[in-house]
């Protein structure tokens, strides 16, 4: 009789030997050996790990970094691995795809593991996080997981995260100096992908006037068509402008600063400042 209490779900394999009582001094014929196998199975299978993700909205901004959790809710005894994969749909007047949003790890594929008796799972950087880019869309985040080469359930672990259109986003303003007067770079992102003009207010340096304070230039154009060509693809939402000035009257030294915002079809940018 072979008793006892198993702890483990398995086949588990031994060898069975049987000897008679000349089988010392005689020889091997008084031996007989084969080797058995049995098989344990539970009699109440563990149910399925319950799965958390935690720390992502259901709305973002662009340009914004989102750390997030894959939690299970009791500890789990065997070993989990799985797999987050990220999507885009983008919402644009150009509806390319934004190459920048992806994990913090690169790309849209990271893989994760969930050690057996752990509560939280392990990616290849810590903490996690993936980036909203800066384009308009829907971010998709969706997961799939297995244990011991059996499937995990993850419903309810799939997420979409909307980034809605938005007033673009100047991120410097820089002024250059010219033989003929100077250049303003502006440096930003719209994730509507298109512009419609960009504003200037220049403000005279101390105990000088200008002739000239404000001035709009318009950048539909310019803007559809750097938005809808190949070079843009890499880049999202993100322009570099360069917008020459040619001073015909007194020097730059007359200027102080410039304030510049930019409208596109959501709304005005907030103003930045460039110092002459």
């Amino acid at each position: 009789m072979i008793s006892g209490t198993p702890t483990n779900a398995g086949n588990f394999t031994f060898t069975f030997v049987v000897k008679d009582a000349a089988a010392a001094t005689i020889s091997a014929s008084h031996t007989a050996e084969k080797q058995l196998s049995i098989a344990i199975t539970s009699s109440s299978p563990q149910p399925s790990p319950q799965m958390t993700v935690t720390g992502v909205p259901e709305t973002a901004q662009s340009a914004q970094q989102i750390t997030f959790d894959l939690i299970v809710a009791s500890p789990y005894s065997k070993p989990i691995t799985g797999q987050a994969t990220l999507s885009f749909q983008p919402n644009a007047v150009v509806n390319k795809d934004d190459p920048a949003i992806q994990f913090s790890s690169g790309g849209r594929i990271v893989n994760f593991t969930i050690p057996a008796n752990a509560m939280h799972a392990l990616f290849p950087v810590t903490p996690i996080a993936f980036q909203t880019g800066t384009a308009a869309g829907t971010i998709g985040l969706d997961f799939t997981a297995q244990s011991d080469g059996d499937g995990l359930s993850t419903a309810g672990l799939s997420r979409l995260v909307t980034v809605a259109p938005a007033v673009s986003v100047i991120r410097s303003a820089t002024v250059l100096k010219t033989t003929t007067g100077f250049q303003v770079q502006v440096v930003g992102f719209s994730n509507t992908r298109e512009l419609d003009n960009i504003s200037f207010h220049f403000t005279p340096a101390s105990g000088q006037s200008l002739q000239t304070t404000d001035v709009t230039v318009n950048l539909s154009d310019t803007a559809n068509q750097w938005f809808a060509s190949e070079a843009s693809a890499q880049f999202g939402g993100q322009f570099l402008l360069i917008l020459p000035f040619t001073i015909q009257q007194g020097s730059w030294g007359q200027i102080g600063s410039a304030e510049v915002r930019i409208q596109n079809a959501q709304g005005s940018s907030d103003t930045v400042t460039a110092k002459f």
